[in-house]
């Protein structure tokens, strides 16, 4: 019973030196404020530039360094493998070119100018023209085909759904109209010809 005693009183020794021993932590309060007292570091945030904006720059091994140009701004250049050369044009400007595989090369045209062509399956061919040029034409379904006109040039026309028909005047073309609402209809002055007018706010009114 005895030898019980002492081992119980050993083990709550044990154990209250183990919790006595354990750290406390520190609230974020008190350590925020032992942190102030210490002085804020800057960090270098703009470095001061040594070349000007103006002057074209380079940074082959990472480092920005002055780029120093061989060949003049307007002589071409090319670069087939990374490195800037310049371009020495063996086809005259005014001739045109093609390139099928990458490759500038000149364009022999086959076809003159004046020429109508077509090109329905990426082949440009002659365009062989069946209707005169005077005569109007229409392409409802693509096919390109005369135009048959019922209505005389001169006879005014309207299309309220897509298909043209004569257009009956009511008002005579001498007569001023308005179209308030979408619909023509007479325009009836309330001031003399000869009056000056303004109309600030959408309607007229003597100035």
């Amino acid at each position: 019973m005895f030898a019980r005693t002492i081992t119980f009183a050993a083990l709550t020794l044990v154990l209250a030196g183990q919790a006595i021993a354990s750290p406390v932590p520190v609230s974020s309060g008190k350590l925020a404020v032992g942190n102030s007292a210490e002085p804020l570091r800057t960090i270098p945030v703009y470095v001061k530039r040594q070349i000007p904006a103006e002057q074209p720059t380079k940074s082959p091994a990472g480092k920005i360094e002055r780029y120093r140009r061989q060949i003049p701004a307007e002589q071409p250049t090319k670069s087939p493998a990374g490195k800037i050369e310049r371009y020495r044009r063996q086809i005259p400007a005014e001739q045109p070119t093609k390139s099928p595989v990458g490759k500038i090369e000149p364009y022999k045209r086959q076809i003159p100018a004046e020429q109508p062509t077509k090109s329905p399956a990426g082949k440009i061919e002659p365009y062989k023209r069946q209707i005169p040029a005077e005569q109007p034409t229409k392409s409802p379904a693509g096919k390109v085909e005369p135009y048959k006109r019922q209505i005389p040039a001169e006879q005014p026309t309207k299309s309220p759904a897509g298909k043209i028909e004569p257009y009956k005047r009511q008002i005579p073309a001498e007569q001023p109209t308005k179209s308030p609402a979408g619909k023509i209809e007479p325009y009836k002055r309330q001031i003399p010809a000869e009056q000056p007018t303004k109309s600030p706010n959408g309607q007229v009114e003597r100035y």
